[in-house]
């Protein structure tokens, strides 16, 4: 069994591709695969076949405001596209 490699790498970067300390993971009937990016404060969309991911959420800068995130553990998205977080 082999793998594709579409998020991250060996540094600890804020890029649209990198994560850092990558903790929860959702995958939608689509195949979109949301990931709860930790220390990067923010959870990122990859949609089926895309290269990089899309920020949905935080500002990659820790906060407590309604548009930042601490510490992102878990991500759940509903069949409406409402985002619940763990942060």
């Amino acid at each position: 069994m082999s793998g594709i490699i579409v998020a991250g790498n060996d540094t600890n970067e804020s890029g649209a591709s990198q994560l850092i300390r990558p903790r929860g993971i959702f995958v939608n009937d689509a195949e979109t695969l949301y990931v709860a990016d930790c220390k990067n404060h923010r959870i990122q969309r990859w949609s089926n076949g895309a290269s990089s991911g899309v920020t949905v959420a935080g500002t990659e800068v820790i906060g407590n405001s309604l548009t930042q995130l601490e510490s992102p553990t878990a991500v759940i998205v509903d069949s409406n596209g409402y985002i619940y977080i763990a942060d």
